[in-house]
């Protein structure tokens, strides 16, 4: 994202505010309106979108295949044709969350990469409600393109598996919940990311973070486990972000894969998510722009 790019269509959002005296103020519609204009300017969301949606669907698609084609898991019986026409609809977010989350960090931190920060903040002096609409007006998008990746997805993937003998049981409400989850996954990771940002201000640091907490760190943490065989080491793996994204966006009617339900990771990644984001605009009241 370059510096021109980024002040431009910050400059665009604010000029929208009505003037009053010598700063703009805009109400939070206002504020909602100015941040989907910024964040449909940029170039990059309709690369990283594009890629996003792209990696969903190709990955889903690469694993319908190899299912179909190898049997791979209990899917001669109709419980375990589900279950694969959800890993082949969804397992690909996992990896479009990589490109989601950096959108998110760089929406923020391009902002203050070229100080044009200073003109949301001028024409918002409250920051809670810039940058809680900034964070909003992101985690509604990133939901909906989630939403749109992983339907295109789910279709390819029925077509596949059908056409294979198999017969997932498409009226089953974990299958849907599964569907549901992968994109509301993508959505609360890209809002992580957004916290972040407003926490470190610095796109380099911002993404290396991200991307530190979503693939690093459950790298580290199973390592740590298998050298310690801590049972609590073990525990503790599936309340991280990757993992609870992971959980999400399964169909797992048994509950044999992870400790927690679906809702309570999804309850978990929105707490972190939540609470970066909250660290950020705390951040952001006590300091200079």
């Amino acid at each position: 994202m370059s510096g021109v790019e980024t002040g431009t269509s910050t400059e665009r959002a604010a000029s929208t505010a009505p003037r009053s005296g010598v700063a703009a103020r805009l109400t939070f519609g206002g504020l909602l309106h100015a941040e989907w204009i910024k964040l449909w300017t940029l170039r990059s969301t309709y690369w990283c979108f594009l890629i996003a949606v792209a990696l969903t669907v190709g990955f889903g698609f690469l694993v319908a295949v190899a299912i179909s084609s190898t049997g791979l898991g209990d899917t001669g019986s109709r419980p375990g044709a589900t279950s694969a026409l959800a890993q082949a609809a969804t397992g690909g977010t996992s990896i479009a969350e990589l490109v989601v989350a950096v959108l998110g960090a760089l929406i923020v931190t391009g902002e203050y990469g070229t100080g044009m920060i200073r003109t949301t903040f001028l024409a918002a002096p409250r920051r809670f409600d810039a940058l809680g609409a900034k964070a909003l007006v992101f985690v509604l998008v990133a939901f909906g393109v989630g939403i749109v990746a992983v339907a295109i997805s789910t279709g390819i993937a029925i077509a596949v598996v059908t056409g294979a003998g198999l017969h997932p049981d498409l009226g089953e409400p974990g299958l849907w919940g599964a569907l549901l989850g992968g994109a509301g996954a993508l959505a609360l990771v890209g809002l992580l990311a957004v916290g972040i940002g407003m926490l470190v201000r610095n796109s380099a640091f911002a993404i290396t973070l991200s991307v530190g907490i979503l693939f690093v760190l459950p790298i580290i943490m199973s390592i740590l486990s298998g050298v310690t065989q801590a049972h609590w080491v073990t525990d503790l793996i599936a309340y991280l972000p990757s993992q609870a994204a992971s959980t999400m966006s399964s169909y797992d009617p048994h509950g044999l894969t992870s400790s927690l339900d679906p809702w309570q990771a999804a309850l978990v990644l929105g707490l972190w998510a939540g609470v970066f984001v909250g660290l950020g605009v705390l951040a952001a009241e006590r300091r200079d722009a």
